[in-house]
């Protein structure tokens, strides 16, 4: 029965590679049959907005706005499907991951959104853990970044990195000030493409929050959230401290 057991586990996980070969052939063509037209799009309305916007009424020049508004979107729509289906398939790569290392290079590349919002961003002394660092920083510039577009206008925004250590796990949880996830949207907002506010600008896609999950998940962790909708949101999430890839 044992040697069945790992003819089948070994079948398993072969079938396993073969899809993943699929997928990332697939989304190579994906990815550039479908942002090809995209590229098109925006590369030839710009050449005619910039050589005949002059002549263009008002209502004219709009609509070439909306144009490249929206093929723009599109394009990075498609980038962040792309990347959250990766992440369904590809394997963790697990190392040693400092996250106090991680955080420095997320609030780096969100410098400027920082600055605009004059955010205070405070991290304490977090732990080294089993990780893939690519993935865990991805979900670390997931959540810094929500935080940051959910502001409350006004009010001083003041963002908070802590953590807890359990026995067979790390819990972190990233507050925020913001303002915080209505009570009916706080089971959506870890789907892909639902947002939590009602806000439809473009930095918007409503994939950051199932980007954070699906990472978590490959880790065998879990996310949470707690709001009142009114003032602010803690978003949880713990890491095992022996992960098992599968």
């Amino acid at each position: 029965m044992s040697n069945d057991l790992e003819t089948q586990l070994l079948n398993t996980q072969k079938e396993l590679e073969a899809l993943r070969a699929d997928f990332n052939e697939f989304a190579y063509v994906v990815s550039h049959d479908l942002t090809a037209p995209f590229r098109q799009i925006i590369g030839f309305s710009e050449i005619i907005k910039e050589r005949c916007g002059d002549k263009f009424d008002d209502k004219t020049n709009h609509h070439f706005d909306l144009i490249l508004n929206g093929s723009k979107f599109g394009s990075r729509m498609i980038e962040a499907l792309l990347s959250y289906s990766r992440l369904c398939t590809n394997k963790l790569g697990l190392t040693s991951a400092d996250c106090n290392d991680m955080v420095e290079n997320v609030l780096e590349s969100l410098a400027p959104l920082i600055h605009d919002s004059n955010a205070d961003i405070k991290s304490r002394n977090l732990p080294i853990v089993e990780a893939d660092v690519n993935q865990l920083e991805s979900l670390l510039y997931q959540l810094f970044h929500n935080a940051l577009l959910n502001r409350r206008p006004g009010i001083p925004l003041v963002i908070c990195l802590d953590h807890v250590e359990n026995e067979c796990d790390w819990e972190f949880c990233l507050t925020d000030n913001g303002i915080g996830i209505p009570e009916n949207q706080q089971s959506k907002v870890f789907l892909v493409l639902r947002r939590g506010v009602t806000d439809k600008s473009p930095d918007r896609m409503g994939m950051g929050l199932a980007i954070a999950k699906r990472i978590v998940q490959n880790h065998g962790g879990n996310i949470w959230l707690d709001s009142n909708g009114h003032n602010g949101c803690s978003i949880y999430f713990s890491l095992p401290k022996n992960v098992i890839v599968t």
